[in-house]
Parts: C-alpha cells; structure tokens; sequence
C-alpha cells in the first residue's frame, strides 16, 4: 500500500506481536520506514549484483543482452519501480547509494562491451547514456506500463523496451 500506509497497528497485526514492542525495537514510523526502504534497496543491490555476473565465455551479443535484460527486469518491478520513485521524490535519494555500485558495475560492463567497436572515450559516454536510459525506462515501465499500454491501443508484448534498448546497443 505504500509508506503513506505503514501503520503500527498493522504491523504488529500481522507480525503477530503488540504494538509496544514494536515502538521498543524502532521508535517511531519514521525508524520503521528507513529499516523497511534500507533492507528493499539492499535486496535490490543484491539481485542487481547477481545479474551483473556474467560468464565471459559467452560471446559479446549473448552477455550485452543478458546483463541488460536483466537489469531491466529488475529494475522494472513494481516493488522496486515504487520505491526508487518514492526515495527520489520524497528527497530520501541518499538512501540510494546502495544501488550506486551496482550501476557503476553494469557502466563497466557496457564500457568494455563498447569498446570492442569503438574507441574508450565514445564507449564511456555511450554506456552512460545506455545505463541511464535502461533505468529510467524500466523504472518507468514499472510504474505506469498496466495504466499506459491500453492507452496505446497495443499488445504488452509490441512494447519490449528492453528489447529496443539492446538492440541500439548492439548495432554500435
């Protein structure tokens, strides 16, 4: 339902314990939230870092295409798609920080993909752009795809931004 709706009473009915004792373990909602957001961004930099792992013996279209889907697919949960909003719009984006790692892997990892066809400097600014564009759109596939796509008069699946995305990465 959202942090608007993190009630003490709630959360003590279905975690089964008083109320009391959860003031005595965080304090007060704002404890609650920062422990909740603080354990959600630490599940996502963990499943981030399971998607950067890629073997480097498959060839380059094969990894290109797995880090970035995943990546997409990950970010594009509505969970995750929820909370990046919420931090960045509640002004909370230094909580963000654990995800900055994880980014910084996959500009990395794009970097050295580029730079198969391309000299270093252009594959650096181009995997910014690339990295910055697969998580803004799948954070905002995340929120608005099951409001935006009947207004498109379309099939979900005509709309694989992923799939659009790696396919500009791979024609460089």
């Amino acid at each position: 339902s959202g942090p608007a709706d993190l009630k003490f009473q709630r959360i003590a009915a279905e975690a089964g314990i008083s109320q009391s004792n959860i003031h005595h373990h965080f304090g007060g909602v704002l404890e609650i939230k920062k422990a909740l957001v603080d354990r959600m961004f630490a599940f996502l930099a963990q499943e981030l870092a399971g998607a950067l792992t890629i073997s480097l013996e498959t060839d380059r279209e094969t990894r290109i295409t797995k880090a970035l889907r995943d990546i997409y697919s990950i970010l594009s949960q509505r969970r995750y798609a929820r909370l990046i909003s919420w931090m960045s719009l509640s002004s909370h984006v230094d909580q963000m920080v654990y995800v900055s790692e994880p980014i910084k892997v996959m500009q990395k990892l794009v970097v050295t993909e580029l730079e198969n066809v391309m000299d270093t400097d252009r594959a650096e600014k181009h995997a910014k752009a690339i990295v910055f564009q697969v998580a803004a759109t799948a954070v905002g596939d995340g929120l608005i795809r099951e409001y935006l796509v009947p207004s498109l008069d379309g099939d979900a699946s005509d709309l694989d931004a992923a799939r659009i995305i790696i396919d500009m990465v791979l024609e460089e």
